[in-house]
């Protein structure tokens, strides 16, 4: 897998197995800054950290834009100010 979007803002509930079966090259958390949730949660950035993700976040990197093929993925991210 290239690039997943993780469920539910990166909260807590997510599947440890699903990650580790996708290997995802790019994992994006479409979460808002200062959330009182939590979002995303630490032992879901870890699980992704752990797969060799590179996470990219709307919270600390603003828009991101995902384009090219799978052999040549580019990530642009415009971080927020």
């Amino acid at each position: 897998m290239d690039v997943v979007k993780v469920a539910h803002h990166g909260s807590a509930s997510q599947e440890d197995a699903l990650y580790a079966a996708l290997r995802p090259r790019v994992a994006l958390l479409e979460v808002g800054a200062g959330n009182d949730y939590g979002h995303p949660a630490p032992p879901t950035l870890a699980l992704l950290q752990r797969t060799g993700a590179r996470v990219l976040r709307t919270d600390t990197d603003g828009d991101v834009l995902v384009a090219g093929s799978a052999a040549a993925l580019r990530t642009l991210v415009q971080r927020p100010g």
